[in-house]
């Protein structure tokens, strides 16, 4: 996939930069099911959706499930929210990133998302998002690909049927965890990209 066109796409959930149809048309990308964090204050906007691309007969090339970036009061409060807790049977993961992720399991479009993301309907699955947005990304394809837990882990069932081979592609995501997070079991990098903005260069970290 071509991180300029995730980062675009990234944007588009962001309810400030919304993509018109024509551009969308041009980098070939669907729009398809999204949720919203129910339990959120009036006057802020959570939003997590899927995005598809070369899809054929029910069977797409490119999945994609994006999650808004911080934009309100509630963000910002949960995204300093520094108490830990535990999340898809990791422990020391930050509170206030959990209780995000956890507000869309809560949403009833929550299942079409996870439905749109399986492997028997997509080819290769991403997971993005700026900011806050890529902290939930990390987040959703931890639990999706582990290996360490099973079905019955409350965190694990939300995302149950989605791909196990998430590739994750995130833009200056604040880090959720003491221990940093592993693709499938201990010690095993995500596949895909994290891009942090330094006061000299854009970078991207392996």
């Amino acid at each position: 996939g071509d991180p300029a066109e995730f980062a675009l796409l990234s944007g588009d959930v962001y309810n400030r930069t919304t993509l018109s149809d024509d551009v969308l048309e041009e980098i070939g990308w669907t729009r398809g099911p999204e949720a919203f964090d129910p339990h959120n204050p009036r006057g802020s906007f959570d939003l997590a959706r899927v995005y598809t691309k070369g899809c054929r007969h029910g069977y797409c090339d490119y999945c994609m499930v994006t999650f808004s970036a911080t934009n309100d009061a509630t963000d910002i409060s949960q995204g300093i929210n520094s108490s830990l807790q535990t999340y898809c049977g990791a422990s020391g993961i930050r509170a206030g990133v959990v209780g995000e992720m956890r507000g869309f399991f809560n949403s009833e479009n929550w299942t079409s998302v996870t439905e749109a993301l399986s492997p028997q309907k997509c080819c290769r699955v991403y997971a993005t998002g700026w900011s806050l947005g890529g902290s939930l990304a990390t987040l959703f394809a931890f639990c999706a690909n582990t290996q360490e837990v099973n079905a019955t882990d409350p965190d694990k069932k939300e995302i149950e049927g989605v791909s196990t081979k998430v590739e994750l592609v995130v833009w200056g995501e604040a880090r959720v965890s003491v221990e940093p997070l592993y693709n499938g079991v201990h010690g095993q990098c995500f596949n895909g990209a994290r891009y942090s903005i330094s006061d000299k260069f854009a970078e991207s970290r392996p």
